[in-house]
């Protein structure tokens, strides 16, 4: 695919990366260029694939994905991060934020 939006998913749980890979299929524009379940393997995809944008889970065995952002952050890899999580507590929420993690309109 041309001009589409490439994808690399990271999350240890298979159904999450299925259920969330049929939604995003069904868009033209968004192409699925890896899955990883595990932080580190998922490192390695990025930096193999050169994706645009990272689905990353925020709680994962190996690493959790604010070490996974530190790391493509420290490398100056230029792809989006968006963080998925389970957990809708303000307080965990607070403590990502205060850990390095980014909402999406800040700079």
């Amino acid at each position: 695919m041309s001009n589409s939006i490439r994808v690399i998913l990271i999350d240890d749980h298979p159904i999450v990366r299925s259920g969330i890979r049929l939604l995003l299929e069904q868009a033209a524009e968004i192409e699925i260029v890896g899955e990883a379940e595990q932080g580190k393997a998922g490192l390695q995809l990025v930096e193999r694939l050169q994706p645009d944008v990272v689905l990353l889970d925020m709680e994962m065995p190996d690493m959790t994905g604010v070490e996974v952002m530190r790391t493509l952050q420290s490398e100056n890899n230029p792809a989006r991060v968006l963080g998925l999580s389970a957990y809708d507590d303000p307080e965990y929420i607070r403590n990502l934020l205060a850990r390095g993690l980014r909402l999406p309109d800040q700079r």
